[in-house]
C-alpha cells in the first residue's frame, strides 16, 4: 500500500509541473514555513504541495500536502511525506512518514478594522514505523489560530497552535507552537519571506528556536517554486535545514 502511495504522489508531482491549459487558479502556498496563513485553496480546486527538507548528515523529509478548496473559505488537507531518512547508530532509518488530515476554515475576511482570522485542525496518523526511528507511533492533534494582514503587498502572520502530542510512555504531552512570519511585495517574479519560530513541549522542556529565510518564483498563477534555509537557535533545533518545492494547483475537480 505504502508503494503504491507513493507512486500516485510521484506522479502528482511530475504532472504539477506540466504546463495544462484553461482556467488558472491562484495557488496559495503555505510551505515552507512553520506557521501557514490564512488563505485557502480555491473554491472545487485541487492543490499540491510538495518539496524536500534536508538536514545535511541527519535526516531528510519530503513533506507532501493535497489540498481540496471545499468552499469559499474551508479546504480540507491530506499530508503525508512518502519518503523519509534518519540517521541512527547501525542501520539508518529509511521509509514512510506519518500521515496527516486537517481542515482550515476562514472565520473573519481582511478589513481596514483588522486581519483575516482562520482556525486549523490536524490530526497526525502513526504509519511510520518507530522502530526506525521515522516517527512516535503515536497519534497526535492540534489546533491552531492564525491572523494575517496584507498592508499594501507586505504580509503578515501570527500563528499559534496547542499540541496534543502523544508520548510513547503513556499519556500525552502538551505543545505549543509560536510563530510569526511575514513576506514582501513581490518583485516580479521573486517573492521573500521570513519567519521566526517556536515549539515548546511540556513536560520534557524541549524548546526549538528557528528563524527561516527563503524565496518564491511565481512560474504562473497556478505554480509556484520555494526555497529556504531554516537555522535553528537553541540546543534542541537543528543548526541548518535546506528546503525546497512547489505549490500547484490542478484547477477544478472532474472538469473537462
Amino acid at each position: 500500500m505504502q508503494r503504491t502511495l507513493f507512486a500516485l504522489l510521484f506522479a502528482a508531482t511530475l504532472v504539477s509541473c506540466a504546463s495544462t491549459g484553461g482556467e488558472e487558479f491562484q495557488v496559495t502556498p503555505q510551505r515552507p514555513t512553520v506557521s501557514s496563513d490564512t488563505n485557502t485553496t480555491a473554491q472545487g480546486t485541487l492543490e499540491l504541495e510538495a518539496g524536500g527538507a534536508f538536514d545535511p548528515g541527519d535526516s531528510f523529509d519530503s513533506p507532501m500536502l493535497l489540498k481540496y478548496g471545499s468552499g469559499e473559505s474551508t479546504e480540507v488537507v491530506l499530508g503525508v511525506s512518502p519518503l523519509r531518512w534518519v540517521d541512527r547508530p547501525g542501520d539508518d532509518g529509511l521509509g514512510f512518514g506519518d500521515l496527516q488530515l486537517g481542515a482550515r476554515h476562514r472565520f473573519m475576511e481582511a478589513s481596514d478594522r483588522g486581519p483575516a482570522g482562520a482556525v486549523l485542525g490536524l490530526v497526525k496518523l502513526p504509519t511510520a514505523r518507530e522502530e526506525d526511528g521515522l516517527g512516535t507511533g503515536e497519534l497526535d492533534a492540534s489546533l491552531a489560530g492564525i491572523l494575517t494582514q496584507d498592508l499594501d503587498g507586505y504580509v503578515g502572520t501570527f500563528y499559534y497552535s496547542l499540541d496534543f502530542l502523544g508520548d510513547p510512555t503513556g499519556g500525552t504531552d502538551l505543545g505549543h507552537t509560536l510563530a510569526l512570519a511575514g513576506s514582501l511585495p513581490p518583485l516580479g517574479k521573486l517573492g521573500g519571506f521570513g519567519e521566526l519560530s517556536m515549539r515548546y513541549v511540556r513536560p520534557l522542556d524541549d524548546e526549538v528556536l528557528s528563524w527561516l529565510m527563503g524565496a518564491t518564483y511565481t512560474v504562473s498563477p497556478s505554480l509556484v517554486f520555494d526555497a529556504a534555509v531554516a537555522f535553528g537557535l537553541t540546543s534542541d533545533a537543528p543548526d541548518a535545514v535546506l528546503i525546497f518545492g512547489l505549490t500547484r494547483n490542478f484547477g477544478r475537480v472532474g472538469r473537462r
